[in-house]
């Protein structure tokens, strides 16, 4: 299931950032994802799966010429192993 951010998501969200270094993110930009959830959380997505957070993404809209740009998109190591995160 794919949800909108909350608040409470942001430990388990940074874990799994986390996770995801060096192979798909460099340990810098987890300073800025922070700091993107912090400031933009209307614009970041949750994904669940058995009730269980398992990855994210976001969308930035730059209303100045009208394009919405989809951040990064990541999952738990096992979630992309699977066939569902190829689905995604």
């Amino acid at each position: 299931m794919i949800r909108p951010y909350r608040v409470t998501d942001k430990e388990h969200l940074l874990k799994i950032f986390n996770l995801n270094t060096p192979k798909c993110f460099d340990k810098k930009e987890i300073c800025d994802f922070e700091e993107y959830l912090t400031q933009n959380p209307e614009t970041y997505l949750t994904v669940e799966r058995d009730n269980n957070i398992v990855g994210g993404t976001g969308y930035y809209i730059n209303k100045m010429i009208n394009k919405v740009k989809l951040l990064g998109f990541f999952l738990t190591q096992n979630m992309c192993e699977k066939v569902w995160g190829d689905n995604l």
